[in-house]
């Protein structure tokens, strides 16, 4: 089954996401990767008629050698603050919503193979690390159901290095050195999740991509 992307601009980051849910994933369980202060979390639940969201988060640091990314540079109290307003914004969707603080790959342990409508991964974009989602996370996608992510910034493979990745700075101090950045290897872990699964076909509409289960 061919996906068909909304006609709408690609730049905008979420409604490409949104309306596309709202039309493949109504009275869908499904779960989102990576919360932070669940700003895409609230609107899911606010627009897409799902019968469940999960928002998994570890809301910690890791080891630079783990994480390569500046998030880590936010302090252990800042981040259980934040774990504390998601649970308190996402309170009031009641039982439609389930906030869980623990790593992507402990977190996909908590789920049956393919019991899942939808997933959306936006944690750890590092290559490695994506891999590892990728492994924990498609099996428990229905057949028919949609494996959904972010963080797709180069397609050309020939500028991703012998780890996986493209080095993206997000911000320069005025000296010109790195104030934000980040390793990505997403599209590097699309290309090789491919080869491993023939099966598995992707499309990529701005920073997303968007694969269908068969």
């Amino acid at each position: 089954m061919k996906i068909v992307l909304p006609v709408m601009s690609i730049v905008v980051k979420y409604p490409v996401l949104i309306d596309f849910l709202q039309r493949t994933c109504k009275n869908g369980v499904g779960v989102e990767v990576g919360v932070c202060e669940a700003d895409l979390s609230e609107l899911i639940l606010q627009t897409v008629p799902c019968k469940k969201l999960y928002t998994v988060d570890p809301w910690r640091n890791f080891d630079p050698d783990v994480y390569p990314d500046s998030i880590n540079d936010i302090p252990k109290e800042d981040f259980d603050k934040m774990h504390k307003k998601v649970v308190d914004r996402l309170a009031k969707y009641g039982d439609r919503q389930g906030v869980l603080r623990m790593t992507s790959v402990d977190a996909a342990k908590c789920f049956e193979e393919e019991s899942l409508d939808f997933i959306f991964i936006d944690g750890n974009h590092e290559y490695k690390a994506v891999m590892e989602d990728f492994n924990a996370w498609y099996p428990k996608i229905k057949r028919g159901g949609f494996f959904l992510g972010d963080d797709v910034f180069n397609t050309n493979l020939a500028d991703y290095g012998e780890d996986g990745n493209v080095l993206l700075v997000h911000s320069r101090n005025p000296d010109g050195t790195p104030k934000a950045s980040g390793k990505y290897g997403v599209f590097k872990a699309l290309v090789e999740f491919q080869k491993l699964h023939p099966g598995f076909q992707f499309q990529v509409a701005g920073n997303h991509f968007f694969s269908q289960k068969v």
